[in-house]
């Protein structure tokens, strides 16, 4: 086991040819850093990981919007919500927000739109419900329906 840690004196200077350090407070730093780097590498890892649910809503009643597609992530009180807003163009804007279950078994999501606005859905059961986007001011901008389409 010693034979891995040659250990050499060159200009009065000990250097470990093991792990390249000159002292051991090196060495521990050295270590740190993996140790970082690996704690760094496992979270950006796990970001890119599927999410719990994928769901698509098809829209109506709202101007310009067809579709609603997230992917969900379940935690323990709430649900992270990240997705984009399909228009009847096909473009797509992005979308985040949180969600919770409600006490009647629905789901109640916000997100912030454009301009400082709020998407409000309110969910039932089924998973069908009613968007409504609010102003900055309060007041109710447009509001829809959503029919669930595919759950993943």
């Amino acid at each position: 086991m010693i034979s891995r840690f040659k250990i050499t004196i060159a200009n009065n200077v000990v250097i470990n040819q093991y792990t390249g350090c000159r002292n051991p407070k090196d060495m521990i730093m050295k270590k740190n850093i993996i140790v970082i780097f690996t704690l760094l590498f496992a979270c950006a890892s796990t970001a890119g990981a599927q999410s719990d649910a994928s769901i698509t809503w098809l829209v109506s009643g709202l101007n310009n919007v067809s579709q609603l597609r997230l992917d969900v992530n379940f935690g323990t009180r709430f649900l992270a919500s990240n997705g984009v807003v399909v228009q009847s163009s096909g473009d797509a804007v992005p979308i985040a927000g949180t969600c919770f279950q409600t006490a009647q078994g629905g789901v109640f999501c916000t997100f912030s739109g454009q301009q400082g606005s709020t998407i409000i859905l309110d969910l039932q059961s089924s998973l069908n419900g009613t968007w409504r986007t609010i102003g900055i001011s309060g007041q109710t901008i447009e509001s829809g329906f959503l029919t669930l389409r595919d759950i993943f």
